[in-house]
């Protein structure tokens, strides 16, 4: 009977990690449906190794459910379809100088034209006293001193900078001109979804976003959005202002790149006339990953 047991867990755990509704805890189990995948194959592999094939083969069931709900996790990887417009770098730096001047250095490295950033350090910081913020002519943000948890580096002209706090937590819209049209962004970086309370107030912070860019002919959403792409809330974006995720592949953003040991929560949405690809950066000293983004715009 004990063997049994094992296998119905990972079971139950996928089951609400599928139900797909922002309440708590299922938001949880939706949130790390690939660890739950990975917990149903060792568990499989353990009770098949003890010769008890009825119990391993229900633990790999409950490990195909939990694949089965993250499966946008596992799609292939976006190609931009035309010229490049201009190159993306986002990062959550965790509050590190450290991790912005890599940010900074990889910027340069890939040829960014902006440099977005989120829970930027104190730009009085002593570890930030020889950052070197190359040709990015226009700084916006908390590095500017503005009170926001996000910076902006750029070298295109920006217009339009706002911060916009949804409950607590803030994020920024502003619009870049590219070959005479206007290509409107939002940035979001929403509370972590640890209560019903915090799961309420994070949907509200990205779909508040999301509504901003309605309408918008050329429009972008990134950010650490704080929450897997098979959730709800990422659906609910993506049909409010008409968006489309652009897929990195299987690799994740938080904790490791590995799809079943980290969790993609850092997120590209595109919409109308955008297109483009995304990449993982490596390691720069944050819990989260780079993102690089090549945008195309179709004229």
């Amino acid at each position: 009977m004990q063997f049994w047991i094992p296998g119905a867990a990972v079971i139950i755990l996928s089951l609400l990690g599928l139900i797909q509704k922002p309440v708590w805890p299922a938001e949880i189990f939706l949130s790390l449906l690939p660890q739950i995948a990975l917990l149903g194959l060792v568990i499989s592999l353990f009770v098949f190794g003890m010769g008890r094939w009825g119990p391993g083969i229900l633990a790999l069931f409950g490990s195909a459910l939990a694949l089965w709900g993250a499966r946008e996790q596992f799609q292939s990887a976006d190609v931009a379809t035309g010229e490049t417009a201009f190159v993306i770098v986002w990062a959550n730096v965790f509050e590190r100088g450290e991790s912005l001047s890599k940010v900074l250095r990889l910027a340069k490295d890939v040829d960014a034209d902006i440099v977005l950033i989120a829970e930027t350090p104190n730009k009085h910081s002593p570890d930030l006293k020889h950052l070197d913020t190359g040709n990015f002519e226009y700084q916006r943000g908390a590095f500017a001193g503005e009170n926001s948890a996000i910076s902006l580096f750029s070298r295109k002209p920006v217009s339009n900078f706002d911060i916009i706090e949804v409950n607590g937590r803030n994020g920024a819209i502003f619009t870049v001109k590219y070959n005479y049209q206007d290509i409107a962004f939002s940035v979001v970086h929403p509370t972590i979804p640890l209560t019903p309370e915090k799961i309420r107030m994070r949907n509200e912070h990205i779909l508040t976003y999301a509504e901003h860019l309605k309408g918008k002919p050329s429009r972008v959403m990134i950010g650490d959005f704080n929450t897997a792409p098979w959730s709800p809330v990422i659906t609910q974006s993506k049909s409010v202002a008409e968006l489309r995720r652009l897929s990195p592949g299987i690799s994740s953003t938080w904790l490791s790149t590995l799809p079943l040991l980290g969790l993609p929560i850092d997120h590209v949405l595109l919409g109308g006339n955008v297109s483009g690809e995304v990449k993982i950066g490596k390691a720069i000293g944050s819990d989260h990953f780079p993102i690089i983004v090549g945008l195309s715009i179709a004229h």
